[in-house]
């Protein structure tokens, strides 16, 4: 129980943070994907992406993601076939396990009980240094590839977070526990560069405040499409389809009004019906006011 706004928050990040067990569990399996990958793609090398080794991940909800870097010589020019045979070649390996399948532009391989046990394998190819960062070539989505570059894309979010001393990613996993807790269909990556993006010339941040104007801003945008920040990755798409989209455009509309209401509660003094609003934008996940 809290008794504050901001104990409020506090407790919910607290409980946001992913376990180190967790992700321990989500890695234990690297060795065999290398295994796999190798002998079917002269494997270059795996490594670790994602919201994990950022600091921007959600406790039993978010994957451990990998690139899987592979020979050029041995990846089709249609990167659906690339996927599709990733899948094949991951199918053969862990026969016990159930579920293998495409979501691009990963391959997805769930060995537990939470999404942290499900490993994303994204097959990539290394396409040369862009802006002084790595960049490589992914799946993107209908058979062709776009470039990517997770560590010029964690630069620029962790240069943000430091000039917003440490509040950037506290209010990337806020945005992204509502997204899980409503199932809203938005990808991870979009909501984080776009926050990001949305704070880039900012000094200070109120969590309660600035999640509001973030998803007043995700409205307005209409999650349409951006280039991401570092002008590496071309039309970052929000969601996968146009219904998808749809739904996503309600659940932000909702969200929004949630967060007002919390809002103008606390300018009232009415904090325990602040906390009734929070409460419902995150699916009941927020402490209980005492």
């Amino acid at each position: 129980m809290a008794r504050t706004i901001d104990e409020g928050f506090t407790a919910l990040l607290t409980k946001l943070s992913p376990l180190d067990t967790e992700h321990k569990k989500g890695r234990s399996h690297k060795g065999a994907i290398e295994g796999c990958l190798t002998n079917r793609f002269d494997l270059y090398k795996l490594f670790e992406t994602g919201s994990f080794g950022n600091g921007t991940g959600i406790r039993h909800h978010s994957d451990t993601d990998y690139f899987a870097v592979l020979s050029s010589q041995k990846v089709s020019s249609n990167s659906a076939i690339t996927l599709r045979r990733t899948k094949e070649g991951l199918r053969e390996t862990f026969i016990r396990t159930r579920g293998i399948e495409v979501k691009s532009p990963a391959v997805s391989v769930p060995f537990g009980k939470y999404r942290s046990e499900t490993l994303e394998i994204t097959p990539c190819v290394y396409a040369g240094m862009i802006n002084k960062y790595p960049a490589y070539r992914i799946p993107e989505g209908s058979g062709g590839w776009l470039l990517s570059s997770p560590v010029a894309h964690n630069h620029y979010v962790r240069d943000i977070d430091a000039q917003l001393n440490g509040k950037l990613k506290p209010l990337i996993q806020l945005v992204k526990a509502w997204k899980y807790y409503h199932n809203v269909p938005i990808r991870s990556f979009y909501l984080e560069l776009f926050t990001a993006r949305h704070l880039a010339k900012r000094r200070r941040l109120d969590l309660p405040l600035d999640l509001y104007k973030l998803f007043i801003a995700l409205y307005e945008h209409e999650l349409d499409e951006f280039n991401d920040p570092m002008g590496i990755t071309l039309g970052l798409a929000s969601c996968n389809t146009d219904t998808q989209r749809e739904t996503a455009m309600s659940r932000l509309a909702t969200a929004t009004g949630r967060a007002l209401k919390a809002i103008e509660a606390e300018q009232r003094g009415r904090t325990d019906i602040a906390y009734t609003f929070w409460k419902k934008l995150f699916n009941y996940e927020f402490p209980t006011y005492r």
